[in-house]
Formats: C-alpha cells, structure tokens, sequence
C-alpha cells in the first residue's frame, strides 16, 4: 500500500464534498504524518484522513478507542498511518498504570 494510492483513492471517493477538517491536497503531500480513518457510523464505506506534525495524537486517538470501547463505539477505525511518506503498523502497544493518585505502578 502506498500513500500515493491512498491519497487518489481518497479523492476520488470525496471529490468536491467535504468533511469536518479535511485537509487540502497540498496540506496532506507536505504533511509528516497522514492517517486514513474508516468512519464506523455511515453507510458508505469512505475513508477520511488526517495530518499531524508528529505521531503523539494518532496515538491518543488509539488510547481513547482502546480505553472507550466498552462504553462507546468508535466512530472510526484506523486504517494506515504513514509517516515521512513511509507506511508503519502498529506493532503493540503498552498498557502504564499509575495508582489514583499519580504514583506509578512499577509492578
């Protein structure tokens, strides 16, 4: 999968229509990191994306679905992350806990 196929697929499935902050072409080329999100409340199957300078609010994002799912649904499902036009998965992720109070839990 390469972002480049990702991008005109996005294109051409939105044309001219518009989502709440969707990023224009340019934005989302000059972008270091792109996202591709598959909206989990329609009917249609489109895919929105989102550009961030770094990595740290696709990763935020992750967390809440992750910490969110038994009380809400997600509204969308991450579908590929690019970063300096280079596909990367998701390897694992690290669950940190801390006690009420903000002490870490070392154990």
């Amino acid at each position: 999968m390469k972002l480049i196929e990702l991008i005109e697929k996005h294109e051409r499935q939105w044309g001219t229509e518009h989502y709440a902050d969707r990023p224009k072409l340019a934005e989302v080329l000059a972008a270091p990191v792109v996202a591709f999100w598959l909206l989990a409340n329609t009917k249609e199957k489109r895919e929105i994306l989102t550009v961030h300078p770094d990595l740290r609010d696709v990763e935020l994002t992750i967390a809440k679905l992750v910490l969110r799912s038994s009380i809400d649904l997600p509204a969308k499902r991450l579908v590929a992350v690019f970063i300096g036009g280079e596909l990367l998965k998701i390897r694992g992720f690290k669950v940190v806990w801390s006690y009420e109070d903000g002490r870490p839990y070392d154990g």
